[in-house]
């Protein structure tokens, strides 16, 4: 199942990472993480069905898409706690570490 899971970043830290913001952005900047309970493949196939670039996709600790701005619009407005986010993100490097994905 798709998750989302919203933070903030600070506006100055995205513009040090050359992330694309509006330059009257000061503060924070809300974002989401966009992610599956699931597997990569329905991560991928969320991406593309909402013209999320493929590029975007993160393989960190676990799969996700960063989005904020007006992609932010993808998202519904109530996400998972971070408890929940956090058990997920654990559940998956348990998954990768014992070989099953």
């Amino acid at each position: 199942m798709i998750q989302f899971h919203y933070f903030t970043w600070r506006a100055d830290f995205m513009r040090m990472q050359g992330l694309p913001i509006g330059a009257a952005e000061k503060g924070t900047v809300r974002c989401c993480h966009v992610y599956s309970d699931l597997s990569t493949k329905e991560l991928v196939a969320w991406g593309k069905e909402h013209s999320v670039p493929p590029g975007w996709l993160h393989y960190s600790r676990l799969a996700h898409f960063d989005l904020w701005g007006e992609r932010l619009g993808l998202c519904p407005n109530v996400g998972v706690t971070h408890k929940e986010f956090v058990a997920d993100v654990s559940r998956a490097i348990r998954i990768r570490r014992a070989g099953l994905s």
